[in-house]
């Protein structure tokens, strides 16, 4: 399961992504991860990693994510 990132501002419930957020690599522009939309990927879609998020970071987006789902 993924979460949608995008680089166009304005949507409610959207984390921005900043350069600390990432142990490995960045976007090139700056991004939103939209915890409101969440898609399921085929591994065979996946054709580069661009980077790689912090522990603290997947953990905020993880806690909004479940906010949206009342995860319990």
């Amino acid at each position: 399961m993924a979460a949608q990132i995008t680089s166009q501002p304005g949507y409610e419930g959207a984390l921005v992504l900043e350069q600390a957020d990432f142990s490995i690599g960045l976007l090139p522009k700056r991004s939103f991860v939209r915890p409101d939309k969440l898609v399921t990927l085929n591994q065979s879609l996946v054709i580069q990693r661009i980077g790689m998020l912090t522990d603290a970071a997947i953990a905020r987006i993880r806690e909004s994510v479940c906010a949206h789902l009342d995860c319990r």
